[in-house]
């Protein structure tokens, strides 16, 4: 497995990547209109410097780095359960010791996968409608 900064020429790969998984994370939560509408590659952009791509013979993920801000992991839905979540946190596990992140609180994998890894809820939570909100997890002590 290879992790690499995104850069203008791996862009394609990456926001490839990230639509397929987000649409796949999002379908219970969103419109099939608003799937479909998205603005997934100026979301990206606007993450460019702290933007990494996965690779495993093909790229499998993306997620960001920016400071202690982890966030934005992907892994493209033909490849999940594989363990490439498990390794994305702890390479960036020993990037950085404090790192914060938020969840949807529908995301119920990535909470399992983010608890197993040591991080702990804030009590920062960020509502969004109907009870669905973004959870603040931190890795530190």
């Amino acid at each position: 497995m290879e992790i690499i900064r995104v850069s203008d020429l791996d862009f394609a790969m990456a926001l490839e990547v990230y639509k397929k998984s987000w649409q796949e994370s999002h379908r219970e939560i969103c419109s099939p209109d608003f799937l479909q509408r998205r603005d997934y590659a100026g979301y990206l952009q606007n993450k460019l410097g702290s933007l990494y791509l996965v690779f495993d013979g093909d790229p499998v993920g993306v997620f960001c780095l920016d400071g202690e801000n982890f966030g934005d992991l992907y892994i493209h839905p033909s490849h999940q359960s594989k363990g490439y979540g498990t390794a994305c946190v702890k390479y960036v596990m020993k990037q950085k010791n404090n790192l914060r992140l938020t969840v949807l609180s529908t995301n119920t994998e990535a909470i399992r996968l983010y608890q197993k890894m040591g991080f702990r809820f804030t009590g920062n939570d960020i509502p969004l409608r109907d009870g669905l909100c973004e959870r603040e997890m931190t890795s530190e002590a």
